[in-house]
């Protein structure tokens, strides 16, 4: 009947709108959410504080589709004292997984190679005093990632030396055509 397709697109029509609107103020707040936790790590908190407010901000960041703010608030995660290598290696993991998953993440190499190395680095100077073998995975791939093929067939290594099962080491040593 007409009459109800007319409602029904009305409805509709204003549904949508408002869908729309709310999602434009959402992002409108994210946008300011994430500036005020910036202005607030410039007050120099303490380390407790800064972990909470960049692992918001990289949160914050992650749900409006910002790598560039993520990944600037994951490294900056990883250069604060006593970080856990659990930290570092969940770090290392999303970063992984991000450039393994985004094909735009090919146009911004230098950005790419910097963190990767800057979170490589972190990790690779902690990583022997509790390092799991899926650790050590995560760490060969980073290199993988960098283009250092000795350096992940040697995380790879440092890996099945701690767990010869690891299902991670073992699938990168296969990749590698360590095996």
């Amino acid at each position: 009947h007409p009459f109800h397709e007319r409602i029904a697109r009305g409805v509709l029509g204003r549904r949508l709108t408002m869908y729309l609107y709310k999602m434009h103020y959402e992002q409108s707040l994210m946008r300011e959410a994430k500036h005020y936790i910036r202005e607030y790590i410039k007050t120099n908190p303490s380390d407790e504080e800064k972990f909470i407010a960049w692992d918001k901000l990289a949160e914050l960041c992650q749900s409006t589709n910002d790598w560039d703010g993520e990944s600037h608030a994951l490294s900056e995660i990883c250069l604060l004292p006593s970080i856990s290598i659990n930290t570092i290696s969940d770090v290392a993991n999303r970063v992984n997984g991000y450039y393994f998953q985004c094909e735009q993440t090919k146009v911004d190499v230098e950005i790419k190679e910097l963190l990767m190395r800057k979170i490589a680095d972190i990790f690779s100077a902690n990583i022997a005093q509790t390092g799991t073998a899926s650790d050590y995975s995560r760490l060969a791939w980073l290199n993988l990632n960098l283009k250092n093929s000795e350096k992940a067939i040697q995380y790879v290594n440092d890996g099945l030396n701690i767990d010869p099962e690891n299902i991670y080491c073992l699938r990168l040593a296969k990749k590698l055509d360590m095996q």
